[in-house]
């Protein structure tokens, strides 16, 4: 699979030549990309308005099997038959300036798994599947970003994930066991060892929401600990999300694409793009305290056997402070973590 940095490199440098030598004339203009491989993909920009594009051929029987999506907040998807051609060409056109930087995440995300698919079916699908995936991302963040709750929930997820860094575990490893932005029950695996983060910056900082019951549930795992940090969050002060992201880039090792693209992978999954860190700059965070828990008999907790015939689904608060027999180290956690 090509490397999401070069993707993203060659698709930006690109439009930029397009954009320079095209000018101020009118109409459309294109050129294709990664002209060794089989698959067509053509960067375009059309005059005036400077709005950008990028248009896939895939075969025609291919695409009669798929829905593609039509239209989005910030972009839209036109199928277009050329009469002759066994091939059709799909158009995915930016449609507002202020969608800029997440169409560019969208098009290195889509060109990347297109390339990368084994077989022109798989790449047909893969097409669909992604554009779509795209669709739903921008009817929920879009241009505005991540909610308040989502930041500093992802704050948290980095702060542990930062733990691990700095234990020495190998940073592909631990970002294989990051399952939070897959929609794991728990926000870490570690085969038969789990770790669920709740992050708060309330007044109330012992006071967390359990937001279904699978999530303190430790079915089909020998360990399950809960992290809760505690957090201040103020305008100007502290370290603000992009400023934790930055640090973890370094300490993962920048120069190994693997690892990076596997990190950037599952923040796009969490809807944080870095094309929108300025989004998240103005305001920082300071960690008042952390502990960590071993979830067991007698914590306070509701689980899925819990639930009466009919209720399929429960969301409750629990009061850390009542759990205090119930803490650990952090060297007891990572002492119950396999090896990879």
């Amino acid at each position: 699979m090509p490397e999401i940095l070069t993707v993203s490199k060659i698709l930006g440098d690109a439009w930029r030549e397009v954009k320079a030598t095209s000018g101020d004339t009118e109409g459309h203009h294109s050129r294709r990309v990664f002209a060794d491989s089989d698959r067509s993909v053509v960067v375009g920009l059309r005059n005036p308005g400077g709005l950008v594009d990028l248009t896939f051929a895939i075969e025609r029987k291919l695409a009669r099997q798929y829905t593609f999506v039509s239209e989005s907040k910030g972009f839209k998807v036109d199928v277009e038959t050329k009469k002759g051609s066994k091939n059709v060409v799909v158009r995915v056109a930016l449609t507002h300036t202020g969608f800029a930087d997440l169409f560019s995440t969208l098009a290195t995300d889509v060109v990347k798994h297109f390339l990368a698919a084994a077989s022109d079916s798989e790449a047909a699908i893969t097409l669909c599947d992604r554009l779509e995936h795209w669709r739903r991302f921008a009817e929920k963040t879009g241009k505005e970003g991540l909610s308040l709750n989502e930041q500093t929930g992802l704050f948290g997820e980095l702060l542990f994930l930062e733990k691990l860094l700095n234990a020495d575990f190998d940073p592909l490893s631990i970002l294989r066991c990051w399952h939070g932005p897959l929609r794991a029950n728990q926000d870490f695996g570690f085969g038969c060892v789990a770790v669920e983060v709740k992050t708060s910056i309330s007044n109330t900082p012992n006071i967390v929401t359990v937001s279904n019951v699978r999530q303190l549930d430790g079915t089909g795992v020998s360990h399950l600990f809960l992290y809760h940090v505690s957090l201040d969050r103020r305008e100007g002060s502290g370290a603000t999300l992009p400023d934790l992201i930055s640090e973890l880039l370094v300490k993962i090792g920048k120069g190994n694409c693997s690892v990076t693209d596997l990190f950037y992978e599952r923040l796009s999954h969490l809807h944080y793009l870095e094309e929108q860190k300025h989004l998240y700059e103005c305001h920082g965070y300071t960690e008042r305290f952390h502990n960590f828990y071993r979830v067991e008999s007698g914590f306070p907790r509701i689980v899925e056997s819990d639930l009466r015939d009919g209720v399929n689904e429960a969301r409750y608060i629990i009061d850390l402070g009542v759990a205090a027999e119930h803490k650990v180290e952090f060297d007891q956690v990572i002492s119950e973590i396999p090896e990879s």
